[in-house]
């Protein structure tokens, strides 16, 4: 009599043997009843092979009773497995996946000098790095005394601005091309302003009058006495011939 829990076989003859196989299109194979069946776990763990692979335990109990069941190392495996929302971490996995997550930010970015920057690597503070880019300044000048540059202190917004402008000494010459005309000079030796010559009240050139006044005083007979000098301001007295001489 062969004990199947509740069913029983009553064989005769032990020799006789039972066929079994593993899925429809495994091949039969036979065993005495006997002998009876072996349940065994499989040990392969290669990745790459079609056998079936460990972690599977089988234990038999009375009547006929066989337990399958994931091993230890199975189910714990499975147990400590992040599920796919990775809502069951540990504080110490999520310590983990922190720092995978930073490292593999900083291998991902690469920051280099530019044409006109510059790049500061900052480690100070762990698992933080900062790259601080700085910009070269600028500066602006000009050759010769023609133009002058002014400001380029740097502003609140981080621009510095600068303004062009003439120089003084070009500002200074324009102002005077301005005024000719305005001031009169001594014709002689091109002065701005009053004449250097002695009129005959012994007063320096035009005596703080104009030009048009003084003309207009020769001709009213307001000037009185008129007085001719050469080029080189040497007084001259006309002659009865009409010539005037020293």
């Amino acid at each position: 009599t062969v004990d199947f829990g509740d069913a029983k076989v009553i064989a005769k003859n032990l020799d006789a043997s039972i066929a079994y196989k593993a899925g429809n299109g495994d091949t039969k194979k036979t065993v005495k009843l006997q002998d009876g069946f072996n349940f065994t776990a499989a040990t392969d763990t290669a990745a790459d092979t079609d056998v079936p692979k460990s972690g599977l335990a089988i234990t038999t109990g009375t009547n006929g009773v066989v337990t399958f069941g994931l091993d230890k190392a199975t189910r714990s495996t499975i147990d400590n497995a992040a599920d796919k929302d990775l809502s069951n971490l540990s504080d110490t996995g999520k310590t983990t996946v922190k720092e995978l997550a930073k490292g593999a930010a900083q291998d991902a970015v690469k920051v280099a000098d530019g044409i006109n920057t510059t790049v500061e690597k900052d480690t100070a503070t762990v698992g933080v790095t900062t790259y601080k880019v700085n910009a070269n300044d600028t500066t602006v000048a000009v050759t010769g005394d023609g133009l002058a540059i002014k400001g380029g202190d740097l502003g609140t917004d981080k621009v510095r601005k600068y303004s062009l402008d003439l120089s003084d000494t070009v500002k200074a010459k324009l102002n005077a091309i301005n005024n000719v005309g305005d001031t009169a000079s001594n014709g002689r030796d091109g002065v701005n302003g009053a004449s250097g010559a002695k009129g005959l009240t012994g007063k320096d050139g035009l005596n703080d009058k104009t030009l048009t006044d003084k003309v207009n005083a020769l001709r009213n007979g307001e000037a009185g006495s008129v007085v001719y000098t050469d080029e080189n301001g040497a007084r001259l007295v006309k002659a009865k011939d009409g010539e005037y001489y020293k």
